[in-house]
């Protein structure tokens, strides 16, 4: 943990107890998995390694320019400063060719990550420590987890259910999102779905409306949970409603949708150069009070320009307006995947890892708002998704001094 692949080091061992003894070990660490994706640096070899952690990222092949390209890859790795991989778990029974989900550092010593079918907390050993699997039968985990301040977890999940949609031609399977909270012994302690708070007759873009599965089992894609941010000061929970183009706020107390924020949402949307956000990741309350969200853009109003952004509201909740008070515009549209995050610097981390257009890399994106979005730290990555790029304070608890 902290170290790069393949180069030797010095490690001072100082072991403690009645008496001192300290000595020089020398060490050198083994290589990378063969096909570990491998990032370029293409901005920040300046950046501060005191105060810059590890940065989370799952990167996975592009398999839809090469169907073969299954690889014998990290699930998910970190990246120091200079871009460079200083950590990853590694499991050859997890699938590489989809990009990992859910993967945070929740503490000092502990990863979370969201792998097919169940979450796992990791420590920088890569040990697994506890694995937790859906309570809830026919309620599949997917997409995000995180940790409250309890200590339980709650992640999304989802169900189907048969619902008459006149809109789509009669009965349809409806796909809706659900969250599970979870005890740490992984019992299902409070829980809720979509079908019983919102409009199963909305279905306002291609995304809902497009069916999905085989020939024997269509169903349609209804919410399309991607995100959940919870906020312990009144506690509430965002969730990202990417089929609905919609951050909704829940009581996670009662389980009530307390606004819908988005276009045909609860919220006029004021200033002369506010727009709604469409086909979304990752809502969460920064410092100041904003909400940060990735706009994918997939669904513009029709005529709209292609494009993604990270973008803050400031929402009133009072009055029940909703402003747009800062944005960045990706160098690329990403149609899927994507991440925005407020350090404690300030500065937004963005992770643009949905890049169809060929040739184009997936990016982990750092800017600063208030050097008018100066680019401070870039990282590309050619052929390749990821999910979302997170940053952690460090890898397991060290402090770094500058070289």
């Amino acid at each position: 943990a902290g170290l790069h692949p393949e180069q030797s080091y010095d490690l001072n061992v100082v072991a403690t107890s009645l008496t001192v003894d300290e000595q020089v070990e020398a060490v050198t660490t083994g290589p990378l998995p063969n096909d570990t994706l491998i990032g370029s640096l293409e901005v920040g070899n300046d950046v501060d390694p005191t105060t810059h952690g590890p940065t989370l990222v799952g990167p996975s092949p592009r398999v839809d320019l090469d169907p073969s390209a299954i690889s014998d890859a990290p699930v998910a790795l970190t990246l120091d400063h200079t871009g460079a991989v200083n950590w990853y778990y590694y499991d050859p029974l997890v699938s590489e060719t989809s990009a990992a989900r859910g993967f945070s550092k929740i503490d000092e010593d502990r990863f979370m990550l969201r792998v097919p079918g169940e979450i796992r907390i990791l420590n920088a050993a890569c040990e697994i420590l506890e694995t937790y699997t859906s309570p809830i039968p026919d309620w599949n985990l997917h997409h995000d987890v995180l940790m409250l301040p309890s200590g339980n977890l709650l992640a999304l999940a989802r169900e189907r259910k048969d619902v008459d949609v006149p809109f789509l031609g009669g009965t349809v399977s409806l796909q809706g999102d659900t969250l599970i909270e979870m005890s740490p012994s992984g019992e299902a302690v409070w829980t809720w779905t979509a079908f019983d708070h919102l409009d199963t007759q909305r279905f306002p873009g291609a995304l809902s409306q497009t069916p999905k599965g085989p020939s024997m089992s269509i169903y349609y894609d209804w919410t399309h949970g991607n995100g959940l941010y919870y906020d312990e000061s009144d506690d509430s929970i965002l969730i990202s409603l990417r089929h609905q183009n919609w951050v909704i706020k829940v009581d996670h107390a009662t389980g009530d949708v307390l606004w819908t924020l988005g276009d045909g949402g609860d919220f006029a949307l004021g200033g002369a150069d506010s727009e709604w956000f469409y086909s979304q990741h990752m809502p969460s309350v920064t410092s100041d009070g904003t909400i940060l969200i990735y706009d994918n853009g997939n669904e513009r109003p029709s005529g709209a320009a292609s494009y993604s952004r990270a973008v803050r509201y400031a929402v009133d909740e009072v009055n029940m307006t909703a402003a747009q008070t800062w944005a960045y515009t990706l160098p690329n549209y990403t149609a899927f995947l994507g991440s925005a995050e407020e350090l404690a610097s300030g500065n937004i981390l963005i992770g643009a890892g949905g890049q169809r257009m060929q040739g184009a890399p997936a990016q982990v994106i750092e800017v600063d708002p208030s050097a008018n979005n100066e680019v401070v730290w870039q990282v590309d990555y050619e052929n390749t998704f990821f999910y979302r790029a997170r940053r952690a304070s460090s890898l397991a608890g060290e402090s770094v001094t500058a070289p």
